[in-house]
């Protein structure tokens, strides 16, 4: 019998639906159908199909990026929803292509800088000043625990009393399960897998302070102390549009931060700090405290592709603690004389 190395082996040839669900795999549930309809609308604009359009090679692909923003633009999209749609675009061939095309192209970034540039990122005094603007413990909080933590915004909108109420006031170790659900009984955990992130002591001195209401969610409030604002809003609550209204007051309340691009055709704009600009700014501090790529990357909820490493014992309770506190001097003192030995001054 011939034998045929592994590497020269033929592939087996998946359906179209293969292929798209290892790629939507990736996903969250609540993203998978949106993301499946970008890549669908791609194919139509293209002329072809997601089996066909994997054997081109990255230069007809670029072109078909090309032709897919043109068209967007045509049909009254943003930039920002666009390089979106095109991310997800990306994730398909990075799914199932030996050779993945690698970020967006140039000529995007290019075109459109203002979009692709990144977020800002933060430094501790610009945190501090967001913090001091807000009045509301629970508010503070948002901020607090977003830059400390380095979670996606949704998490907090699944975070529970039974979550954090025996944790210990000094870094907290949250075990975050397969299924987070917030109020809409939505699956906040985007990759459905169990994975741990601790919690800075100075959020937790904040959290311990936030009122508790009948719900077991620990941000479920109005948001305004207002009568005619809190009519307005009624019993609304905390979902991501909430967190996010909390950032940009935060933002616009200090006059370094409240830059804004050009508005683009549709007259809409897009700023440089929200919720998700204080992700990075936790990555940042993390890697310049020495944390391993692969821990930081498990912190931040990501999917490690080796399955193998949850089974290895990097992320036991003490490992992460370790790691948490090489970064104790640079993720520390967002609260520098905010507070008392009682807690928040009032």
């Amino acid at each position: 019998m011939k034998f045929t190395p592994r590497s020269l082996a033929p592939k087996p040839v998946l359906s179209e639906v293969d292929l798209r669900n290892r790629w939507l795999d990736n996903y969250s549930q609540n993203s998978r159908n949106e993301n499946n309809g970008f890549l669908t609308r791609f194919c139509e604009i293209n002329g072809t199909d997601a089996v066909k359009v994997l054997q081109e090679d990255n230069k007809v692909i670029e072109g078909f990026l090309i032709k897919y923003y043109r068209q967007r633009e045509t049909e009254h999209r943003v930039p920002p929803t666009i390089s979106k749609e095109i991310r997800a675009i990306l994730g398909y061939f990075k799914s199932n292509r030996d050779i993945p095309l690698m970020g967006l192209p140039r000529w995007l970034t290019k075109t459109h800088p203002n979009w692709f540039e990144g977020n800002k990122l933060l430094t501790h005094d610009e945190l501090r000043a967001m913090i001091r603007t807000q009045d509301l413990t629970d508010r503070k909080a948002v901020i607090c625990f977003l830059a400390q933590t380095g979670q996606r915004v949704g998490i907090l909108t699944g975070l529970k009393w039974k979550l954090i109420e025996n944790l210990a006031d000094n870094w907290g170790l949250v075990n975050v399960p397969p299924k987070l659900l917030n109020i809409l009984n939505q699956n906040v955990n985007k990759h459905n897998r169990r994975y741990k992130f601790l919690i800075h002591p100075e959020t937790m001195s904040l959290i311990r302070q936030i009122p508790r209401d009948e719900t077991d969610f620990v941000w479920h409030f109005k948001m305004a102390k207002t009568e005619n604002a809190r009519d307005k809003m009624g019993n609304t609550k905390w979902g991501k549009r909430r967190m996010q209204e909390v950032v940009e007051d935060a933002r616009d309340k200090v006059p370094e931060l409240r830059e804004v691009p050009e508005p683009t055709s549709s007259g809409r704009t897009q700023h440089k700090v929200h919720t998700h600009t204080l992700r990075p700014f936790w990555k940042d501090r993390m890697q310049k405290a020495g944390v391993n790529e692969v821990t930081l990357q498990y912190l931040m909820g990501h999917k490690i592709r080796d399955a193998g490493t949850y089974d290895r014992g990097l992320f036991t309770q003490e490992n992460l603690l370790t790691e948490y506190k090489k970064a104790e001097p640079f993720l520390g003192g967002l609260l520098s004389g905010m507070l008392t030995h009682n807690g928040m001054k009032e």
